[in-house]
């Protein structure tokens, strides 16, 4: 695959229940970019819905 390219594949069972065990990055570490006025994003932003064909 080029670096150019995109790979989309559906996560496993056995991967979300791995991501539920390891918790939310934000809630645990922080916000990496707090701080960062450069790197920050601002706004009203919707979670991300793969039921909603995001993802």
């Amino acid at each position: 695959m080029a670096n150019t390219e995109v790979c989309h594949a559906d996560i496993t069972d056995a991967g979300l229940a791995r991501l539920a065990e390891l918790g939310n990055p934000y809630e645990i570490y922080g916000d990496p970019w707090e701080g960062h006025r450069l790197m920050a994003a601002e706004g009203d932003f919707t979670r991300w819905d793969h039921d909603l064909g995001q993802g």
